[in-house]
């Protein structure tokens, strides 16, 4: 299924992501040099759900946004704001609401949603993200620094680009554990049927999160290869 760009959208799209009910797919499209992002919202059956254009990012510093879909037609975005720290966007079809004024003291590299709450990957681990007006929690839900977040209904993933060879960590609110192991994650979706689906530039391989949550070895399986610097995957169930 090709889903269709809008009019008005210039289609220079860098990420894509899936609602934790796989019920809503958002694509951001960001053609760089200072122009405004666009995030384009579709629903399950491939209708278009809204489009919603961003203020215009650091010009140096859009290639840093990262957003994730709540469980609604709200997206949520994170980017660097001017000056330091982090702002927080959050889009729907009822327009677009910039929630940390000022932004955040912290450097927040992504997003994600694990069910219904929010979790923001920052320098000193992940945190909860209040839904309301975008703070940060006090505690830290889990202890591993990381720079890439995937969500699903009931998983957390988390991962540290550029050091190597890192550890892609599975964390159910309660146990973590290592399941994979790379140094060129392009992006993880979880699917219905248990497993998860670890992107790089050229693979596409299946895991067995059970053997990751339970730290008693990983099971992993290549279910495609060739692929020529591939950007994102992600799951949708049709109507």
């Amino acid at each position: 299924v090709t889903l269709p760009t809008p009019a008005g959208v210039t289609p220079c799209y860098v990420r894509l992501r899936a609602s934790p009910a796989r019920d809503r797919v958002a694509a951001l499209s960001d053609c760089g040099q200072g122009a405004a992002q666009q995030l384009v919202v579709y629903r399950s059956d491939g209708s278009l759900a809204f489009v919603a254009t961003l203020p215009p990012p650091s010009p140096t510093r859009s290639d840093l946004s990262r957003f994730t879909v709540t469980g609604g037609q709200a997206v949520w975005l994170a980017r660097p704001a001017t000056g330091g720290g982090s702002e927080l966007i959050r889009a729907d079809e009822n327009g677009v609401q910039v929630v940390t004024n000022p932004p955040l003291n912290a450097n927040v590299s992504d997003l994600a949603m694990r069910g219904g709450s929010l979790y923001a990957a920052t320098d000193s681990g992940v945190r909860e993200v209040s839904l309301q007006d975008g703070s940060l929690s006090q505690t830290v839900a889990l202890a591993t620094v990381a720079n890439r977040l995937y969500g699903s209904d009931r998983l957390l993933g988390a991962w540290l680009s550029g050091a190597g060879s890192q550890a892609l960590i599975i964390w159910d609110g309660t146990r973590s554990g290592a399941a994979f192991f790379t140094s060129d994650l392009r992006d993880l979706s979880f699917a219905p049927d248990g497993n998860a689906y670890a992107l790089t530039s050229s693979t596409l391989t299946r895991l067995d999160t059970v053997t990751g949550l339970n730290q008693s070895g990983r099971q992993s399986s290549e279910v495609g290869s060739g692929l020529i610097d591939a950007r994102a995957v992600t799951w949708l169930i049709g109507p």
